[in-house]
């Protein structure tokens, strides 16, 4: 069947949207919108990349190529000479000696996306908070960096807890966020608030407490918070090494005023009026798009579920602030699709991923992590947010023709979250790793001896050969390379905790990846059963005791299992034809209903009738 070109095609992704909880929701008449588009077109379950992590699906959607290709395998990495792990989804420059904007990051996606196809040929093109976007890639309208955006100090979110009360430095150190002691000084509360390159401005709380309030002044600016309640957007200019001004936004939350004063602040994000570095093309668009929508969060990952984890943020002030960012997000669209005259929109959610990673434990009984009151409490939460992109949907539909097309997919599915695997452990355990002490506490590989050490682990899913010629200190010749592989998968994969086995499958980098970029990849990639996952300590370089424990924190449901167990969706109002699909068919799909032709490098095929 040859079907028209549409006049214009709407790509919406959203973050983590399960086919478990979809398909039943719809069985039940809960997702009016998303029936309504199965039944124009079609609905298929969406295969995932290996492993399933978003950075890798994304990219793999954006491109229709293997991570051998694009380049992207992990959140993490390692530099391969000191072993220190990195982050993998931005990439500083580290010749912008002079601080430029325009050059202060690298591409961390190394192939082209379908939106430079759809560009070169003319096709209007607006690319709004896709993942892996920083810097932003030149298009014919519009691109908004996502995923990947750091805060004003190079973290990904790192936030801050003011407060009266004395904190003790052993309680501060395992933070996710920094803790700042508010001291009074002739009736008013004062500290200061960092910013980037050790630049700081004063922060003033006056406490009122007969109108339970509090009036902050910051930067020469005050602010009115009402206790337990959210400040409006702050802007704050630091002055970094006495010439350079540099400008950041964010929020406060009045957590409490009594018996001690204790206030959240967002961490520090790039001002869209005034941004440190370029987040948007053209440059403007970040400035021109807050003068339409208002401010708005700019932090790739602005839902802080670090501050929840940590304690500083409860669940429903968390959820409040997962609305604020959904609102923001509400309001591009809305701009963005009603000046979307005819060509390409292509528009991520990811507040989703977020709220299901927090919440599962209220779906989940059998979670470590949970009791009955949480989840009496909460147990509505991730149906309703489905519910949300539901209605938004809707709208999508209904402010389409009929020569219009929409595509709706998500880069994951999500399942439990109950045991954290430490790897590094069990490889020390296991005769594959050496360390020089007893003391396991330490991160960043502290007293690893790699002279008898033979792998490592780094990121959430990934394991390196400390190989010869490639590693600082190499221990394994390239020619043992294959056997040593293959011993450390068969006996990993035979890994039970209590019984029941932990590890689905264990793969190797040539079993998944082929392209230029292939020889970047670990050496093994872990595919662990539903309710396991890599332990955030192995993300670092970690080796706590044991090599398995429950997970008692809130980030209770994840995606980091082997990619068959949390296949994403895919909708589509033309039919589809292929009777299974997977992320590299979107890209390939997209451009065969623009009636664009398909470089030879793609990999996915087209899946429409």
């Amino acid at each position: 069947m040859t079907h028209t070109a549409p006049d214009r095609l709407v790509v919406l992704g959203m973050d983590g949207l399960s086919p478990s909880i979809i398909e039943q929701l719809m069985a039940a008449g809960q997702l009016p919108a998303f029936a309504r588009l199965r039944e124009r077109g079609g609905y298929r379950r969406l295969a995932t990349s290996n492993p399933a992590q978003s950075p890798v699906a994304w990219s793999t959607i954006a491109t229709g190529c293997n991570p051998g290709r694009h380049g992207v395998f992990d959140f993490l990495r390692r530099d391969p000479r000191t072993y220190t792990p990195e982050l993998a989804i931005l990439r500083v420059n580290r010749r912008n000696l002079t601080a430029r904007r325009e050059a202060m990051f690298l591409p961390v996606r190394q192939c082209p996306a379908f939106w430079s196809l759809t560009t070169a040929a003319g096709i209007p093109t607006s690319v709004i908070r896709w993942p892996l976007t920083l810097p932003p890639d030149v298009v014919s309208g519009r691109m908004l960096a996502g995923l990947g955006v750091p805060d004003l100090k190079a973290n990904l979110g790192r936030y801050t807890l003011f407060t009266t009360r004395n904190v003790p430095p052993a309680q501060a150190l395992g933070r996710k966020g920094d803790v700042v002691r508010l001291l009074p000084v002739r009736g008013v509360l004062q500290a200061r608030l960092s910013g980037p390159e050790r630049s700081s401005v004063p922060l003033q709380v006056r406490v009122d407490h007969q109108a339970s309030c509090a009036v902050l002044r910051i930067d020469g600016e005050d602010c009115k918070i009402k206790a337990n309640s959210w400040s409006d957007w702050v802007h704050v200019k630091f002055t970094v090494h006495f010439v350079r001004r540099v400008a950041g936004i964010c929020r406060f939350h009045l957590r409490s005023l009594a018996p001690e004063v204790e206030l959240y602040a967002t961490p520090l994000q790039p001002d869209p009026r005034d941004p440190a570095f370029v987040l948007s093309h053209p440059e403007s668009y970040a400035s021109d798009l807050a003068q339409a929508v208002g401010d708005y969060h700019t932090l790739g990952m602005p839902e802080d579920t670090n501050a929840l984890s940590d304690g500083s943020l409860d669940p429903d002030t968390f959820l409040e602030q997962c609305d604020m960012v959904m609102a923001e997000r509400e309001r591009m669209l809305w701009h963005e699709l009603g000046r979307l005259g005819h060509g390409l929109l292509a528009f991520v959610f990811d507040t989703t991923d977020r709220v299901q990673h927090v919440f599962w434990r209220a779906l989940d009984p059998s979670h470590p992590g949970g009791d009955a009151a949480f989840a009496a409490r909460y147990a509505r939460v991730v149906d309703d947010w489905y519910r949300r992109m539901d209605g938004i949907l809707g709208g999508v539909l209904d402010a389409m023709g009929e020569r219009s097309a929409v595509l709706v997919l998500s880069d994951h599915g999500f399942t439990a979250f109950r045991r954290a695997v430490h790897l590094n452990s069990w490889l020390i355990e296991n005769g594959f790793m050496a360390v020089k002490t007893t003391d396991r506490r330490g991160t960043l590989f502290r007293d690893v001896d790699w002279s008898r050490t033979v792998a490592y682990a780094v990121g959430f899913s990934s394991i390196y050969l400390n190989l010869q010629g490639r590693e600082g200190r190499g221990a394994v010749e390239p020619g043992d390379a294959p056997r040593v592989q293959r011993q450390i998968a068969n006996k990993l994969a035979a890994l039970r905790d209590a019984g029941c086995p932990a590890i689905e499958r264990v793969y190797t980098r040539a079993e998944l990846y082929h392209g230029p970029h292939a020889g970047d990849a670990p050496d093994l990639i872990v595919g662990f059963r539903p309710g396991y996952r890599t332990s955030w300590q192995t993300a670092i370089g970690g080796y706590p005791k044991g090599p398995i424990e429950d997970n008692r924190e809130s980030w209770s449901g994840d995606h980091l299992v082997d990619p068959a167990h949390v296949p994403g969706v895919l909708f589509a109002s033309r039919p589809l034809a292929a009777p299974e699909a997977s992320v590299a068919d979107v890209a390939p799909t997209i451009l065969r209903l623009l009636r664009l032709s398909m470089p030879p490098e793609l990999e996915g095929r087209p899946l429409l009738a």
